[in-house]
């Protein structure tokens, strides 16, 4: 890094001096997938995530427990995007086709824009533990999930996972930040190292294990019931559907939090590459609604094609 490189202090500015310098300089497929597809990622993911919120709050879908985490899901996802994607890329156009500095206004700006970023990515990895959860306790202990599985005790524990996060944030999003204005915003080197370490294993390594873990009990239980006769078998069928849409869901979080993961640990010079990776978890979730979720599918289709609703039963036990 020469003297006289420019610093942009936008997008991830806890991140600027270290990762900028990979984006900027160096070379390799990692770099060329990063530019060309983070305005792509960013534009599928923003009309996901708004259809998404739209779908899980509407009438039909309310009621159900699981809406109202993937609601909150597409809020926080939308904040990683601007994060991960949208402001990476503005980094990229201001600094290397521009030539445009630009600082934040001091450091409570500073604590600001950091404290709401690690914020969602905090909320949004540990809703996705607890939707595993959730699918875990509704094919293990049927009776439990009567109390479990309602949309009163999702809010309560949608509540508890934003104000058990907001202490955690504290340390990388406040304490540890500092200005200047050479530099903007930045952390040192030994505060940064121990500040990455524990936000990759927080909101990667902790979830993907929990994840898995989760998910495995599940299919397992699954498969072990399936020969059962159901008394309800419509409703049956229906409920693992939803289930299957929803483990969907976490393992697909699994898959693209496990390179970021790795890269942290293990040191590679391909950060762009996983970090596009990663940031494709946050795009896309109502895709995955859409072809796994036949009631999501239908309810989408017409409100696209302006056609009559039917009318539907959050009650029902195929919706949890």
């Amino acid at each position: 890094m020469t003297n006289n490189s420019v610093y942009v202090n936008i997008g991830r500015p806890h991140f600027q001096y270290f990762v900028l310098n990979i984006l900027v300089f160096s070379t390799g497929i990692g770099k060329t997938t990063y530019i060309v597809l983070l305005p792509v990622i960013f534009c599928i993911g923003l009309f996901g995530n708004v259809a998404s919120f739209l779908v899980m709050t509407s009438h039909r879908f309310r009621g159900f427990s699981y809406a109202n985490y993937l609601a909150v899901l597409a809020i926080t996802d939308m904040a990683n995007l601007v994060s991960f994607t949208f402001m990476p890329f503005i980094n990229y156009i201001l600094l290397s086709k521009l030539r445009v500095q630009i600082h934040f206004l001091g450091v409570v700006s500073c604590m600001v824009y950091e404290y709401f970023f690690t914020f969602s990515c905090y909320v949004s990895s540990w809703l996705v533990v607890v939707v595993a959860v959730e699918r875990l306790v509704l094919v293990v202990l049927p009776f439990t999930a009567r109390i479990v599985c309602t949309s009163n005790f999702a809010r309560i524990v949608i509540g508890a996972i934003v104000f058990l996060n907001l202490f955690p944030t504290v340390y990388q999003g406040i304490y540890i930040m500092r200005y200047s204005d050479v530099l903007g915003c930045y952390v040192s080197l030994a505060e940064q190292q121990v500040a990455f370490s524990f936000t990759v294993a927080y909101i990667n390594l902790c979830p993907v294990v929990f994840i898995f873990t989760a998910n495995i009990a599940t299919v397992y239980v699954l498969f072990r019931k399936q020969n059962l006769l159901a008394v309800n078998a419509k409703s049956l069928t229906n409920a693992k559907r939803t289930t299957v849409m929803l483990l969907t869901v976490s393992m697909v979080f699994t898959v693209t939090s496990l390179p970021a993961t790795f890269n942290v640990y293990v040191g590679t010079t391909e950060y762009e590459l996983f970090a596009t990776i990663l940031s494709c978890n946050y795009a896309v979730n109502f895709y995955i609604y859409l072809m796994l979720g036949r009631e999501v599918r239908t309810y989408f289709r017409d409100k696209l094609t302006c056609k009559t609703l039917r009318i539907y039963n959050p009650s029902s036990t195929s919706g949890r």
